[in-house]
């Protein structure tokens, strides 16, 4: 299963048709999901833990340049039918980006095609990747199957 979480507008719901394909294996966390304070559930610390340490948990941002990624999510959420105002999307994306810049999973920039981070996803947990990377995603040595 693959696990898409960032904030709103990042292109979770997006990479979850893979070049026209639903796929039920992919599932992604609502925006705001891992930003939330740890006492907010008293499961919330052991899911967020489980997701962060899954090797197929990845961060989707548009750009890990702080004011691109705050301009293109604006951009992307204001078009939506239930978006928010302008400045209202740029507060939430401007809280909820350093939170999502630290936490220990790969990271996938999201301004570019589709097909590209999708490929590039797959890649990255292909058996044959045998720890190549793409320079466009980091990752943390704490990863577990999941």
């Amino acid at each position: 299963m693959i696990r898409p979480i960032g904030p709103g507008g990042a292109g979770k719901s997006t990479i979850g048709v893979l070049r026209g394909e639903t796929r039920p294996d992919v599932v992604a966390l609502s925006s705001g999901f891992m930003t939330y304070s740890s006492d907010a559930h008293p499961e919330y610390a052991r899911v967020r833990r489980e997701i962060e340490e899954c090797a197929h948990t990845f961060v989707l941002l548009p750009s890990l340049d702080r004011e691109l990624c705050v301009a293109e999510i604006v951009r992307r959420q204001v078009a939506r039918p239930f978006g928010r105002s302008p400045e209202r999307e740029e507060a939430v994306i401007r809280t909820r980006f350093e939170i999502y810049r630290a936490l220990p999973m790969r990271k996938v920039e999201t301004m570019r095609p589709t097909a590209a981070i999708v490929d590039e996803i797959l890649a990255a947990l292909s058996p044959v990747n045998h720890g190549l990377e793409p320079s466009i995603l980091r990752t943390s040595n704490r990863r577990t199957r999941c």
